[in-house]
């Protein structure tokens, strides 16, 4: 019997219907899909959570010097030398201030908000002048 092949075997799939696991209904699945595929004010979510950078201090000879944190030993582009931490920690403010603005800018622009919204939230000015 060496050299042969096994025939291989015939297998039919059942028709059943699989159970789907119960999962509970995020925000978004309760949102009826957009037909225009442009959401409206009226889609717009109930709050708005943004993720943001997180930044290193590090305290050298010179001074302090602030970078974003990264991951897989990748050298971090350093800004600095400030003189006190107040310093340093505003720094890190300014930069925290542009991306939520830059973000919830986009999201204003997304849902069309106007400034009579409760979610609207953005100033006249919002990003800081350099």
């Amino acid at each position: 019997m060496k050299g042969t092949v096994a025939k291989p075997r015939t297998v039919t799939l059942a028709t059943a219907p699989v159970a789907a696991k119960a999962t509970p209904a995020s925000p978004m699945a309760k949102r009826k899909p957009l037909a225009s595929g442009k959401p409206t004010p009226a889609q717009c979510p109930e709050k708005f959570t943004y993720r943001l950078e997180c930044y290193t201090a590090e305290l050298r000879a010179t001074g302090w010097f602030i970078a974003r944190t990264t991951y897989h030993d990748a050298k971090p582009e350093s800004i600095g030398p400030y003189a006190l931490i107040e310093n340093a920690a505003y720094a890190i403010a300014r930069r925290l201030i542009v991306e939520m603005a830059d973000r919830h800018t986009k999201m204003v622009e997304r849902y069309g908000l106007d400034r009579t919204h409760k979610l609207y939230g953005l100033k006249k000015t919002t990003r800081p002048q350099a």
